[in-house]
């Protein structure tokens, strides 16, 4: 039982660490790459996670994809349900995004929706089904 700390993402007062960084497995995690946003916020993440001797894998975006007023990867929102991933889609990068959920959970059945209007209000999926959390 480990606790890993893990920095706040710039312009998210809320702290949401579910849009940032998924648990693959026991030993893979799935995080945003932030760099295009923020290499220190990045790099300072990354350093985080494999302190811990976590295998990082990354969730690319293309160059431009975070901004102030759209900070947030909340692709990895998503909520995991036995062999089910039901992902949030916004019709943004919803295509680059899937691509990348269905490589790294290649054992699960993915199905999305659509929250492209709940996300403007600070949260994804997961945030507003409070899935429990852990490996």
């Amino acid at each position: 039982n480990e606790l890993i700390i893990i920095p706040r993402q710039p312009y998210d007062m809320l702290g949401h660490s579910d849009a940032m960084a998924r648990w693959i497995d026991e030993n893979s995690v799935l995080v945003n790459d932030f760099s295009n946003e923020s290499k220190s916020f990045n790099d300072r993440l990354i350093k985080a996670l494999k302190k811990s001797g976590l295998d990082v894998k990354f969730m690319k975006y293309k160059e431009g994809f975070f901004t102030k007023k759209r900070d947030w990867g909340a692709y990895l929102n998503f909520i995991k349900i036995k062999d089910i991933l039901i992902v949030p889609i916004y019709g943004i990068d919803d295509d680059v995004a899937l691509q990348q959920i269905k490589k790294f959970y290649s054992s699960c059945d993915v199905e999305t929706i659509n929250l492209s209007e709940i996300i403007e209000l600070g949260g994804a999926l997961h945030c507003i089904t409070a899935e429990k959390f852990g490996r």
